[in-house]
Formats: C-alpha cells, sequence, structure tokens
C-alpha cells in the first residue's frame, strides 16, 4: 500500500469511527468536553493512551467485544472522539511524508532539511479539526 493509499483510508476510517456515535452521543460528548476544557481533555488522552492505540488498531468485531470500552458511556464516547483525532493526526502526518517525499536515498543534509520543513508543515500549517462534528467546538473559549 502506497502512503497516498493510506492518507484515504484515514479519511476512510475517521469516517467510519464517527458512524459509531449517535446524535445523541455527539450532544452528550460536546456537553462532557464544555465542562472538562482542553487541558483536562489532553491530560485524559494521555492517561487512556493505550487504549486509543489498541481501539483504532482493532477490527470492528474485536472492538465490539472488549467489555471496558463499553460499560462505562461516558469512557466509550471519549475513546472514540480521541480515536478520531488519533486517526485525523496520523492522515495529517502520513500526507505530509507523502507530500514531502521523504525516502532514503539522498544526503543527510538534504533529508534534514525536508524532514524539518515536513514537520513544521504538520505542526503549524496542517491544522486538524478538532471537533469533527457539526457545530461550534466545545473547546472554544466564548
Amino acid at each position: 500500500m502506497t502512503l497516498s493509499n493510506y492518507v484515504s483510508a484515514c479519511r476512510e476510517f475517521r469516517q467510519e469511527l464517527k458512524a459509531l456515535l449517535s446524535e445523541e452521543d455527539v450532544e452528550e460528548l460536546w456537553a462532557d468536553c464544555a465542562r472538562m476544557g482542553r487541558q483536562f481533555w489532553n491530560g485524559w488522552q494521555c492517561d487512556n493512551s493505550s487504549d486509543i492505540q489498541t481501539f483504532v488498531e482493532s477490527t470492528p468485531t474485536v472492538r465490539g467485544k472488549r467489555k471496558k470500552w463499553h460499560e462505562n458511556v461516558v469512557f466509550r464516547r471519549r475513546l472514540i472522539y480521541a480515536a478520531i483525532q488519533h486517526v485525523a493526526h496520523a492522515r495529517c502526518l502520513l500526507e505530509e511524508i507523502n507530500n514531502a517525499d521523504l525516502v532514503p536515498g539522498g544526503s543527510y543534509r538534504l533529508m534534514a532539511s525536508v524532514a524539518g520543513i515536513a514537520y513544521n508543515h504538520v505542526v503549524f500549517d496542517q491544522r486538524v479539526t478538532e471537533w469533527p462534528f457539526d457545530g461550534k467546538n466545545p473547546f472554544e473559549e466564548t
């Protein structure tokens, strides 16, 4: 699979994950995020990074069987939202690596130069939509 195929697959996967949340789930998740704020959300993601990674790696069948991921509805919503963000970040990185043509073979100076530019694009230029659902971002200050 080429990098551009992985980029496309990430876009599709993100949509698949979004479909796991009902309209009511999104409304409740929005309220939850608005209450906790961005700093708590970032900490929650760090504290649950192993579950997020495993959830993203798992097939739909495996995701459906993991009791921990379903016994608490708040945890389930947060986990799915974190997975959506995780996949969006992956797409952003893969797209930039593909666009920058970061492949071995050139001089290390050229690679360092191109990789630095690619990093800057990922961090500063390519904005991943923080709230991938319709409506206002719950983390934005009012």
